[in-house]
């Protein structure tokens, strides 16, 4: 043991010796203690500086993002930054037209179709289900160096636009804009839809084998838990109300719903 005077430290260098089977470049045989406890206190501060700090301190945002500016509620900002990116990226492809078909010739042909959908109403759930299989597909084989067309529309024909109308019609003329429909009453509401049960029972009833009735409601009812369905309320889940009693105009639902559908399509 070595003692420094003037010092409280007592170090014992000679396990410094013991811990190498060779002498350092900076250790010679005839070292002096205070050389090894200058040796040591060099590799000690070595080995700090070459340690990884286990806190790193963060990097400083980029441009981009320490630009970006997002007033969303706490939770929401990744999201509306990834909808403002994507609103910027279709406007480019809408300018390139980039998904318009392009007939090289000379290139191979790919033809996707996709079921129109009707035009009683907005694209739900359903109509991006099947329309995003057909989407994939078709960039796909466009990426592929073929010549792919895509064709899409809306179904404007038919009867169950005019018969819509005309059930809005009859609602307006006989409950009025707004309509004040019983069943607003829940006794009333109550009473109707217990009548219609029992009048879906008795036909199912003689509709069966043995005329016997497996249950009293219908599936309107089992799914809805009403079988009272009113035109101006399905509208009002689409439209404002205060526009519903134009739709007494079957060409009012064509004028409406496939320019809100394209709309929907692209931003799709």
């Amino acid at each position: 043991t070595v003692s420094i005077t003037g010092s409280l430290l007592s170090l014992q260098p000679t396990r410094l010796l013991t811990s190498r089977s060779t002498p350092t470049p900076n250790q010679s045989a005839k070292s002096t203690p205070l050389d090894l406890i200058d040796y040591s206190l060099k590799k000690k501060k070595q080995k700090q500086e070459n340690q990884i700090p286990t806190t790193m301190t963060p990097e400083p945002p980029t441009d981009a993002m320490d630009k970006l500016a997002v007033t969303a509620p706490k939770g929401f900002a990744k999201r509306d930054a990834l909808r403002t990116n994507e609103i910027e990226v279709q406007a480019m492809w809408e300018d390139m037209k980039a998904f318009e078909a392009d007939n090289s010739p000379g290139k191979e042909k790919f033809l996707v179709t996709f079921p129109y959908p009707y035009s009683n109403g907005m694209l739900h759930i359903g109509h991006a289900f099947s329309l995003t299989k057909a989407v994939f597909r078709a960039q796909f084989e466009r990426h592929q160096g073929k010549n792919v067309l895509f064709p899409f529309a809306f179904h404007c024909t038919g009867m169950p636009i005019q018969a819509a109308a005309n059930k809005l019609k009859a609602e307006i003329e006989n409950f009025g804009v707004p309509p004040q429909f019983p069943e607003d009453d829940p006794e009333v509401r109550a009473k109707m839809e217990a009548d219609m049960a029992a009048a879906a029972a008795a036909k199912l009833a003689l509709q069966l084998p043995g005329n016997k009735a497996k249950g009293s409601k219908t599936k309107l009812v089992q799914k809805s838990g009403t079988g009272i369905v009113r035109q101006w309320n399905i509208l009002k889940m689409m439209v404002p109300e205060e526009d519903i009693p134009q739709f007494v105009d079957p060409l009012h639902w064509l004028n409406t719903f496939p320019p809100v559908g394209v709309d929907h399509m692209k931003k799709f």
